[in-house]
């Protein structure tokens, strides 16, 4: 059983661009001509080529060069855009430093971030490991204040406004609404009462790759100011880790179990609803309710 493409990738910023009705097209030809003349004052031979990668708010390029090849990440037209971009540029800086090459280029307001060409998992992680990779960033990111960003009290109070519409379009039931509504209601003041931490935001195993053998969290357009354990509670939700759902679940990594099923509920919500807006819901192999009840049974184990 799979998931669609939509239902596995949100959170706001992707949200805001599903339901936006601006037009943010870039020209690709165009920005392959203006990364081409701007590399070329490094280099002795620059080809530019675009590269077809599952992302939705930026465009991609791969650039190979007489000394290496790397890779280029751009943003589509509109602030929301290219602030993402920004940000990922701050964290992979603080965060990767020391084990791979990454920089900002500003080109005529046009940002693009140019990196080391990086390699794909050959085994997705366990808990384990994305317990690893997570704590890996968090030793450099937990102390930055990213611009421009929202909060875990937005993405809480946009998840309660979501779970509203899914009850009203009769996607879920008044049963599981109110059982979910019970368990969110700690969330209401978890921001507040935690530390405040930058969240990778959409951290699934297609986000994550090797640099010399080493796993890294890329893409991260859609980071926000959020709470520790969001980030391992979110990777929960995607589909290939229903496995993982045993009754010493939150024992393993340490997290307390109605902290971790609230969050788990959250994420969810706000991917039923996004799937809901795309008509993706139509085509999953789960209902949304039965992805909740799947996550509220955890409380009961």
């Amino acid at each position: 059983m799979t998931e669609s493409a939509i239902y596995k990738n949100i959170m706001l910023n992707k949200l805001y661009h599903c339901i936006s009705d601006q037009e943010n097209s870039v020209n690709k030809t165009e920005l392959v001509s203006v990364l081409s003349c701007f590399l070329k004052d490094r280099y002795h031979s620059v080809t530019v080529s675009p590269v077809d990668v599952n992302g939705t708010l930026g465009q991609f390029f791969a650039v190979k060069t007489d000394k290496k090849e790397y890779f280029v990440k751009t943003h589509l037209k509109g602030d929301i855009y290219r602030n993402a971009l920004i940000n990922e540029a701050i964290i992979y800086s603080a965060a990767y430093s020391g084990c791979m090459y990454s920089e900002k280029l500003d080109i005529d307001g046009q940002i693009f971030l140019i990196m080391d060409k990086l390699s794909e998992l050959i085994k997705k992680p366990n808990l384990i490991g994305i317990k690893s990779v997570i704590d890996e960033y968090s030793k450099y990111t937990q102390e930055l204040l990213l611009p421009n960003t929202y909060t875990f009290e937005r993405l809480y109070h946009e998840g309660l406004i979501s779970f509203d519409k899914l009850l009203s379009f009769g996607i879920i039931s008044k049963d599981v609404y109110a059982q979910c509504l019970g368990n969110m209601k700690i969330l209401g003041s978890l921001y507040a009462d935690s530390e405040h931490i930058v969240c990778h935001g959409d951290l699934g195993s297609k986000n994550i790759m090797l640099i010399n053998n080493n796993p890294i969290a890329i893409d991260w357009e859609d980071c926000f100011m959020g709470i520790p354990d969001y980030d391992f509670c979110y990777w929960l939700t995607f589909f290939d880790q229903r496995k993982f759902y045993t009754p010493d679940l939150f024992d393993k990594i340490n997290i307390k179990k109605k902290k971790g099923i609230a969050i788990m509920l959250l994420v969810v919500i706000l991917k039923c609803y996004l799937s809901y807006v795309n008509k993706s819901y139509l085509i999953n192999s789960l209902s949304c309710e039965q992805r909740l009840l799947e996550i509220l049974k955890l409380s009961d184990q």
